[in-house]
């Protein structure tokens, strides 16, 4: 995806350049930027050779380097808790529905507090930039 971004700092070779979220514009019902820690920027660092300054406007191509990664934590957990304690409520409790619904839910619930937790300790959604050109000074 190309955007647009303001360089903001610049450090020997690379530069900290700040974009705003799209969202596709419906903010009122989204609160994407809620879990976003409330931010509608996003600051990257972008390694190029050009000469760039603070202000300089520049487009980069933003792309999530572990996009299979992120899909496989969000559905893994949940769909295999939810068949494994559904597994475990017909071993366990065989003429009974409610036990297979109930360790069936409880193992989807397991499998979301993963999600969350393994969400919190690694960072995958940090885009990768990369420079395209410099628009304007």
């Amino acid at each position: 995806m190309l955007k647009q971004g303001i360089v903001v700092m610049v450090i020997a070779g690379s530069c900290q350049v700040r974009t705003g979220r799209d969202c596709g514009g419906g903010c009122e019902g989204c609160h994407g930027c809620a879990l976003a820690a409330g931010e509608q920027t996003l600051d990257v660092t972008l390694t190029t050779s050009e000469k760039l300054h603070v202000g300089d406007v520049v487009e980069m191509e933003l792309t999530l380097p572990h996009a299979g990664m992120m899909s496989l934590l969000v559905f893994a957990p949940p769909l295999v808790g939810l068949l494994g304690g559904g597994a475990l409520g017909n071993m366990f409790l065989p003429s009974s529905d409610a036990g297979l619904v109930a360790l069936g839910a409880a193992g989807f619930a397991l499998g979301l507090i993963v999600v969350a937790l393994v969400g919190r300790l690694t960072r995958f959604s940090k885009p990768r930039a990369e420079f395209v050109r410099k628009v304007s000074p």
